[in-house]
């Protein structure tokens, strides 16, 4: 009784009719979220149709509010589901490994290349205005020359300091170099930087230590030790992984 054009099968006595399922995936017009893509996502399942399913967001009646929305302080609204009206935002000193976890030392740079390294941080709460540091390594040179970047998870550099030489540090945290009007959000994963100029051939190498696994230090989480030797100076998401992880600190406003 259901003309071939408007049935989802014409094979299938019982198929849905296209007047009530136009992208014929079984769940009809009135209980799918978009109607025009088979693989959308059932409204009993996603009451807002924003992507999150019912059980996963805290408001399923407002498609802006869902688990990784952008959070809106001072709007008494709890955006990204953390539990928390407003962005969260940490102050004070994240160290990685923390104090007393280091299992040894291991100086790889060299005047052969200009080699640079990344660690991926993940927070639980948003740092603003971070300052960063690497770990000297303990030598006799206790002077070290490079840069600090920031990168998004794709590579993307969001911010870096320029070439320069840190003295007088020995076995020890670097001064930490501000990357100002930068936010790191909360959830989102970045990667902590440094390249070493070898023109210079002033670094004996950072502070390192053998366990490259993720390490949960506060609010942060580091993983994915990274390093490799351009032929240039340009900045990136290297792509060879090592066996040990930087010591770094980061510092948020």
């Amino acid at each position: 009784g259901t003309l071939t054009a408007d049935d989802c099968d014409d094979t299938n006595a019982s198929s849905t009719l296209v007047a009530e399922d136009a992208d014929c995936d079984g769940t009809l017009t009135a209980d799918d979220c978009d109607d025009g893509d088979p693989a959308s996502n059932i409204v009993a399942d996603d009451g807002d149709c924003d992507g999150y399913l019912t059980a996963n967001d805290c408001d399923d009646n407002d498609p802006s509010i869902h688990p990784g929305a952008t959070e809106t302080n001072g709007d008494s609204v709890d955006s990204n589901c953390d539990g928390f009206d407003d962005l969260q935002e940490f102050s004070g000193t994240i160290e990685m490994p923390a104090s007393g976890t280091v299992q040894g030392y291991n100086s790889y740079w060299n005047c052969s290349g200009n080699m640079r390294t990344t660690t991926r941080v993940l927070l639980t709460q948003a740092c603003v205005n971070p300052t960063i540091s690497i770990h000297q390594h303990s030598s006799s040179d206790s002077s070290i020359y490079g840069s600090y970047y920031i990168t998004d998870a794709s590579g993307t550099v969001l911010e870096f300091s320029a070439f320069e030489r840190h003295e007088g540090c020995n076995d020890c945290f670097l001064t930490p170099t501000t990357l100002s009007n930068l936010t790191l959000e909360a959830n989102t994963t970045y990667h902590l930087g440094f390249q070493n100029d070898s023109s210079q051939c002033d670094m004996s190498g950072p502070s390192v230590y053998t366990d490259s696994s993720a390490r949960t230090v506060g609010v942060a989480t580091f993983d994915d030790p990274r390093m490799d030797q351009p032929n240039n100076l340009n900045r990136g998401l290297p792509s060879s992984t090592s066996s040990w992880q930087n010591r770094w600190q980061l510092v948020c406003q």
